[in-house]
């Protein structure tokens, strides 16, 4: 076996000694038995108690748990032992409940393409060639609703997630269309065969079921957007579609600016819709991954990039157009993968070397850009 010389420091200054090392034994075990032997004949290496040992050899600090041979050391260079002050490990935020921003973006979207819808539906005065009964007219404005409201929700969706916004929007727009007409042909023969059974007081019902029927066809149709990636959001979708219909309805029922309620009743559907299909899938993420700064530009509704990591999500980081690192997620832990030549990456304020895993509240920096992590949920192991 070689014999190194090793070098440390105690009381009396710098000290050098012979010992041999195994090639082929991990290096750690063995430094130790050499402190064993210092410590016997009353040498101890200068140091506080909480320090703890590092081996160098030619700059470098050895892994100890690696053997001699495959760390690539040779008795040409001394061994230096240092007891250096323990790294501690930064504390990490407590997870603290959150309401991730795009959940009440997701609801100002669907509420944005009702009232859009609503006001085109408003123009419609008279029944035309187009539309001679009031029952295609109610399908031709709930399915007006749906289609717009879809648009806007899976448009805005796919703007904050970088995903393409025109397929987005249009998946959107055809999915909500067979929604709106579907839940209004569903409402419309519903409230027929029970308006006969009821007084007249008993009106509000009808509508109100109507109304619940409607906004849960649209939720249900338009959550098959994500059913690869999250196929709860149909049923969430469908559940806050119900609810918002059977408001909306009893909100259109009030006495007073009838046209006025009817776009508070629209406005309603959409923004439930719209919270129904994004909001519930963001809650069960593992973590939410946000814009947070970019240059000195402020981040809105409109410029907010968002993204709910779930169990097998990876989601690419750019900067000028090129990917630089990647995060990853596999079931309760996220980590931050770099890529070769893609450019500086800053996790926490040190620079991204290798893959770490990503804990709550870590910023990513990508030149002027800033993305915070928030997880949701603890990590296991």
């Amino acid at each position: 076996m070689p014999a190194y010389a090793v070098e440390f420091t105690t009381e009396r200054g710098l000290q050098r000694t012979q010992f041999t090392l195994d090639d082929d034994r991990p290096l750690g075990p063995q430094v130790r038995q050499i402190l064993e032997e210092l410590r016997g004949t009353g040498v101890v290496i200068s140091g506080a108690a909480e320090d703890e040992l590092s081996v160098v050899w030619g700059g470098r600090d050895l892994d100890t748990a690696q053997t001699p041979q495959t760390l690539g050391i040779s008795p040409q260079r001394t061994i230096e032992l240092h007891m250096k002050r323990r790294v501690r490990a930064a504390k990490v935020p407590a997870l603290a409940p959150f309401v991730p921003k795009g959940a009440y973006a997701a609801a100002v979207s669907g509420m944005t393409g009702a009232l859009l819808a609503w006001l085109i539906a408003s123009t419609i005065t008279d029944l035309s060639d187009a539309l001679p009964t009031y029952a295609r007219l109610d399908l031709a404005v709930g399915g007006m609703m749906g289609a717009f409201a879809g648009a806007f929700i899976a448009g805005a969706d796919s703007l904050r997630t970088r995903t393409s916004i025109p397929l987005g929007a249009l998946f959107g727009f055809a999915l909500g269309l067979v929604g709106g007409v579907a839940g209004g042909a569903a409402g419309a023969g519903l409230g027929g065969v029970l308006a006969p059974r009821l007084t007249p007081s008993g009106f509000p019902v009808v509508r109100m079921i109507a109304w619940a029927v409607l906004g849960a066809a649209v939720g249900l149709t338009l959550g098959m957007r994500w059913w690869q990636n999250d196929e709860r959001r149909t049923a969430d979708g469908a559940g806050y579609g119900a609810l918002a219909g059977a408001i909306a309805g009893l909100v259109y029922s009030l006495p007073g600016p009838s046209e006025f309620w009817q776009a508070l009743a629209f406005a309603i559907v959409g923004a439930g819709v719209g919270a129904g299909v994004c909001a519930p899938s963001l809650r069960r993420s593992i973590a939410i991954l946000e814009l947070e700064r970019d240059g000195s530009t402020r981040i809105g509704l409109t410029r907010l990039r968002e993204w709910g990591l779930l169990s097998g999500a990876s989601i690419t980081l750019e900067r000028d157009g090129s990917t630089v690192a990647s995060v990853v997620c596999e079931a309760t832990r996220c980590r931050i993968v770099p890529v070769a030549g893609g450019g500086a990456v800053r996790v926490a304020g040190k620079p991204l070397a290798a893959p770490i895993e990503l804990v709550n509240e870590d910023r990513i920096a990508l030149g002027d850009a800033q993305y915070r992590f928030r997880r949701r949920r603890r990590a296991t192991a």
